[in-house]
């Protein structure tokens, strides 16, 4: 993409963790990219110096856009075209990996790969393990980040929707009079990188306290992405859900989420 290039050597300043939504990583989790414009939109809320750097390059440019800046350990690439979304994309590059086979691959303009090369030569003197603030994640854009790959939505109209593409509507969609909470743990397989991997909600219906709330207080689920790889989370995930009032019985859990049956 032939555009004009901006690059902003500048660390933003953090004080907690960020995290910026994708939809590919490489195996070596040093590559990665979002083209999805709803987490694109989300991700440059984040960062408002490459957000309004991308806005004053629209104002000047006709055919492309092109910017890079600094997250963190990584190198972000924001290009557009500027006639709709379909090439709009963010990459992100750690910055301290051999830039050449990118290089090579014509992704990138000679510009733009300039651009990467000389962030590096820069950033590389300066940084250290404190200005690591910037995490990658498959999150949903109404998905909150508890830790990686764990995640929470309190959203209704989404978290009913995904119960209804579960199947697991039915079972969530109604309360008994006097209950306070009703959880459901359901599994879904979806294919990430060319992988079958099985994500487990806790889907979450919060009863009224009061006959005028009428036993609706809303609905939540908390995700875990990737349970196989992520068996750690399962004690972060057990008490968020008893946080949120619900039981939670470890047994049943490990029962029915075991490795023979997902896989």
């Amino acid at each position: 993409m032939d555009g004009s290039t901006s690059t902003d050597t500048n660390q933003h300043k953090m004080t907690t963790k960020m995290y910026q939504l994708i939809d590919f990583i490489n195996p070596q989790g040093n590559i990665a990219f979002t083209d999805r414009i709803d987490k694109i939109q989300l991700n440059l809320k984040q960062v408002e110096p490459l957000k309004q750097n991308i806005q004053q390059q629209k104002l000047t440019n006709k055919n492309a856009v092109s910017c890079i800046t600094v997250l963190g350990r990584w190198i972000v690439i924001y290009q557009s075209n500027l006639t709709n979304d379909n090439d709009t994309i963010m990459h992100f590059i750690d910055f301290r990996i051999d830039i050449a086979p990118i290089a090579n691959d014509n992704i990138f303009s000679e510009k733009t790969i300039q651009g990467i090369r000389t962030i590096q030569s820069e950033y590389d003197k300066v940084y250290n393990d404190k200005l690591d603030t910037v995490e990658l994640t498959f999150a949903e854009p109404l998905e909150k980040v508890l830790k990686p790959n764990l995640f929470i939505c309190d959203n209704n109209d989404f978290v009913l929707l995904k119960a209804k593409e579960l199947g697991a509507l039915p079972i969530i969609e109604t309360l008994k009079v006097g209950d306070r909470v009703k959880v459901a743990f359901v599994d879904e397989k979806v294919i990430i990188d060319d992988k079958t991997i099985t994500n487990v909600y806790a889907l979450i219906h919060f009863g009224g306290h009061s006959e005028e709330r009428k036993n609706e207080n809303g609905f939540a689920y908390i995700k875990i992405l990737d349970l196989l790889n992520n068996l750690q989370n399962i004690d972060d995930f057990q008490k968020a859900v008893e946080g949120a009032g619900g039981k939670f019985d470890r047994a049943f859990f490990i029962d029915k989420f075991t490795v023979d049956r997902l896989n």
